[in-house]
């Protein structure tokens, strides 16, 4: 059975997802506590994308360090 997408192009979607997750509560939300925890999920989605970005930079030829 093949892969229908491949695991940088997925991890690469959900933090995709979580930056927008994130970005969606720190607009909507007025409450101090909902913010915060929306700028941890917003963190945590631009996290996986530097990472996802230098895995697939490491698989290219170039170095896995920014």
């Amino acid at each position: 059975m093949t892969a229908l997408v491949s695991t940088p192009t997925l991890f690469g979607l959900i933090g995709a997802a979580l930056v927008a997750i994130g970005l969606y509560g720190l607009i909507v939300h007025g409450d101090a506590l909902r913010r915060i925890l929306a700028f941890n999920i917003l963190g945590g989605g631009i996290f996986l994308l530097f990472g996802v970005i230098a895995r697939r930079g490491a698989g290219a030829g170039f170095g896995g360090d920014p």
